[in-house]
């Protein structure tokens, strides 16, 4: 692996912290509630809130993140708040008691204030600079789900001492928000004498609509996106039906897909080169996801999972390279707002839908149609892959 910037070290490290005190915390305060209301509707209620300001905000927010620049003033701010609205959350479950409305309230006030944090993050990856884009993403990404892991272990530890883990995510915080602070951008300026932008969305899929080649790759990661839910749609079905292994078994087939990712870390050197066959990743996806579904035995399904895992975080990876290298930097903050959202909204669509198609066609005929489908995306991606490249 290449030299990385000190910069960049600095974002990744506030990054890791943040994202291990938010899930200490959420994983926390989710058996907290569980364990107290007995209701796993409750538990839907709090996912729903902690994605609805997302859903919600965060293309207003990145609008700003273009428009007012200052991207590291920008992540220090986010972090100093998520920090903030930990502890009133902290002084108020003190004075009132686990109290359902005030934790819903809490999450959702959280994830208002982080929802532009991604936006933010990829657009100052970029004005870091432009090199080794692969690595870069993949440390973070993969990253995160170390942490993740790590977190959710912890916080099954702690469950019972949610002051201590409040006090922990609130330190997270503050690290990050340190961390942040030693950041040099080169082009971490204010844009608002730029007249060429109106930094508005419209824009932003103005810019997608006259590239051909770019409408074409966004309608196949719309596709990819919203039909690769399948594999985890598929895990309850696939332990008590065909291994009759029941909640075990479900929670194997999961343990295994989530930390799969992590053998991504391996390939780490080679990621840049791999980033460029993006096709080729979404078709061994393809072949996988068939082989999964097509056999009753748990050995090559866990191994398929394996494979398809890997592929699945590589896809996570090298998607945001390639938008970030294609482009203008000015249209960053907004793109990643609408990539977020377009993830959101298509994952929630195509949960919806295969679920019910699962139920009525079920699930090894959807599994392999879903494969059939990844394959042929991945022939289009080969001739769209050559027109991104000249229109660079």
């Amino acid at each position: 692996m290449k030299h990385l910037d000190k910069n960049f070290i600095l974002l990744l490290l506030s990054e890791l912290f943040t994202v291990f005190g938010d899930v200490f915390f959420y994983t926390a305060i989710t058996w907290m509630t569980l364990s107290q209301s007995n209701s796993t509707f409750v538990i839907s209620l709090l996912d729903t809130v902690d994605m609805l300001p997302a859903l919600l905000f965060v293309l207003f927010i990145s609008v700003q993140i273009d428009r007012l620049g200052n991207q590291k003033k920008m992540l220090m701010t986010i972090y100093l708040m998520q920090g903030f609205v930990t502890i009133v959350l902290w002084i108020f479950l003190i004075i009132y008691g686990a109290n359902l409305y005030i934790i819903l309230l809490g999450i959702f006030v959280n994830s208002l204030v982080a929802s532009g944090k991604n936006p933010v993050v990829y657009k100052i990856i970029v004005s870091i600079d432009k090199k080794q884009m692969a690595e870069k993403n993949t440390l973070l990404t993969t990253g995160k789900k170390v942490v993740t892991i790590f977190a959710s272990f912890l916080a099954g530890i702690f469950a019972e001492s949610i002051n201590v883990i409040i006090i922990l995510d609130f330190i997270t915080f503050f690290i990050s928000f340190l961390l942040t602070s030693f950041i040099q951008l080169k082009n971490d300026v204010v844009l608002e004498n730029n007249t060429k932008s109106d930094f508005s969305v419209a824009e932003v899929i103005t810019y997608i609509r006259k590239n051909n080649a770019l409408k074409k790759f966004f309608f196949v990661i719309i596709i990819l996106v919203s039909t690769s839910v399948a594999v985890t749609l598929s895990f309850p079905e696939f332990a008590s039906k065909v291994y009759h292994l029941d909640n075990d078994g479900f929670g194997l087939l999961k343990s295994i897909y989530n930390c799969s990712g992590i053998i991504v870390l391996i390939i780490l050197p080679y990621m840049e080169d791999i980033v460029k066959r993006f096709d080729v990743v979404v078709f061994l996806a393809g072949i996988f996801i068939i082989g999964y579904g097509s056999n009753t035995f748990l050995l090559l399904a866990l191994l398929c999972i394996v494979l398809y895992g890997i592929m699945s975080c590589v896809f996570d990876i090298a998607f945001p390279p390639i938008l970030q290298e294609i482009f203008p930097e000015e249209m960053m903050g907004r793109l990643f707002g609408l990539v977020t959202i377009m993830s959101l909204l298509m994952g929630a669509l195509g949960e919806l839908v295969l679920g019910m198609l699962i139920d009525y066609a079920g699930v090894k005929i959807i599994l392999m149609i879903i494969g059939v489908i990844f394959i042929i995306c991945s022939l289009r991606l080969r001739k769209i892959k050559a027109a991104l490249n000249s229109s660079k």
